[in-house]
């Protein structure tokens, strides 16, 4: 039996949470165009639900890959677009109506997530690539 090591969690953490933000985006979409949920919550409960465990589960993701995988940083620079661009469409959506904060935590919870990947990207980028079909890079 394999071993579940830092990295492999830190790639399960970051595709769940990728996971978290679409089925966010699919039920505010249901919600918003054809008036039904897909989770019978209010729009608060559905925002930490799913993204706030969604931006919790990235920032770990971060700190476990300890810069050394590939698939982590770009799928957390992934889920920082798709936060920026869902925080962006409910800003378009509500006319930017100053009682939608949802739209400020998901766009700089974005911007967080963003960062992170960059930041990690910069270092996978300039440590020495071995071996071109792992995504993990052995220091």
């Amino acid at each position: 039996m394999k071993k579940v090591t830092k990295i492999d969690l830190a790639k399960g953490f970051v595709m769940v949470s990728l996971m978290l933000l679409l089925v966010y985006g699919i039920d505010y979409a249901l919600n918003v165009f054809l008036k039904m949920d897909l989770l019978p919550v209010n729009t608060t409960i559905r925002g930490i639900l799913l993204g706030g465990t969604a931006v919790v589960l990235s920032i770990f993701a971060y700190f476990l890959a300890e810069k050394k995988s590939l698939l982590v940083k770009n799928l957390l620079i992934i889920n920082g677009i798709v936060m920026i661009g869902g925080g962006i469409i409910v800003a378009i959506i509500n006319h930017f109506a100053k009682n939608e904060y949802g739209m400020f935590v998901s766009i700089g919870s974005g911007i967080i997530i963003l960062i992170l990947g960059l930041l990690s990207k910069e270092s996978v980028n300039k440590t020495q690539i071995t071996n071109l079909k792992d995504t993990t890079i052995n220091k």
